[in-house]
C-alpha cells in the first residue's frame, strides 16, 4: 500500500476545505509524514476514554469523587490518570464554574479517542456540540470491569487518523482566524478534538497534560 506524503494529505484537505467554503492558508504546515508516525495503542486510547468518562462523571456529581478513584484503583487505570486529572479526582474542594466548563467539553475528546478506535464509524465536522448521552452506550457499564472494552479494541488505520488530524489542524486554523463568525464549525470543539488528536499521534511525544494545538 503506497502512503500518503504529508503534503499530498494537505492537498486533499485543503480541496475539501475549499469545497465546503471553509477558508485556508497554502503556507499552513504539514502535518508529519505517515512513515515517521508513531501511535498510541488501542489499549491506551481505551484507558483514556474511561478515565475522561469518569472525569466528566465527577464533573456532574463530586461528591462520588471517592468511589471513582477506588474503581479506577480496581481496575488498574489509575496510574494512567494525568497529573492534572488526579488533582480534579482527588481535591477536597468544589470546582469552579469555570473548572466545570473545561471538564464537560472533555466529551468532544472522548468522541475522536471511539472514533480512533472504531467505536464511531464516521465523524461529522464539528458543528452539533457532543453530549456524554451520545456515548454512553458505547462504553462499559457503570463501575463494571473494564477489561473486555480494554483488551479488544482496535485502532483505525493510521492513515484514517492522519487524515483526521490534518483537517482538524487546518480547522482550527480557520476557526481561530474567523473574523466574522460566520462558519458553522465550532472552535471549542475543534480546540478539544485538535487536543486529543495530537495526543494519538504522539505529537512532540508529550502527555496528556502538556499537548499544545499549534496551527
Amino acid at each position: 500500500m503506497n502512503l500518503k506524503t504529508a503534503i499530498e494529505r494537505k492537498l486533499i484537505t485543503e480541496k475539501y476545505l475549499g469545497s465546503i467554503g471553509i477558508p485556508f492558508i497554502e503556507h499552513l504546515p504539514t502535518i508529519e509524514e505517515e512513515s515517521e508516525t508513531v501511535l498510541r495503542t488501542a489499549q491506551e486510547i481505551a484507558e483514556r476514554i474511561i478515565i475522561l468518562s469518569y472525569l466528566c462523571y465527577i464533573g456532574e456529581i463530586e461528591e462520588d469523587k471517592p468511589d471513582v478513584i477506588k474503581y479506577l484503583k480496581k481496575e488498574k487505570l489509575w496510574d494512567s490518570v494525568s497529573p492534572m486529572e488526579k488533582k480534579q479526582f482527588l481535591t477536597a474542594t468544589k470546582f469552579t464554574q469555570q473548572e466545570l466548563i473545561n471538564i464537560s467539553w472533555k466529551a468532544e475528546c472522548i468522541w475522536i479517542l471511539l472514533w480512533a478506535i472504531k467505536k464511531i464509524e464516521e465523524l461529522e465536522l464539528p458543528t452539533d456540540e457532543i453530549q456524554i448521552g451520545d456515548f454512553i452506550e458505547l462504553l462499559p457499564g457503570f463501575m463494571e470491569n473494564s477489561r473486555h472494552f480494554i483488551e479488544t479494541s482496535q485502532l483505525r488505520d493510521k492513515s484514517e487518523i492522519l487524515d483526521q488530524s490534518d483537517l482538524l489542524y487546518r480547522l482550527h486554523w480557520a476557526a481561530k482566524n474567523d473574523k466574522s463568525h460566520e462558519l458553522s464549525i465550532n472552535r471549542s470543539m475543534i480546540q478539544e478534538r485538535h487536543y486529543a488528536i495530537n495526543w494519538i499521534t504522539c505529537y512532540e511525544n508529550l502527555r496528556w497534560d502538556e499537548i499544545t494545538t499549534d496551527t
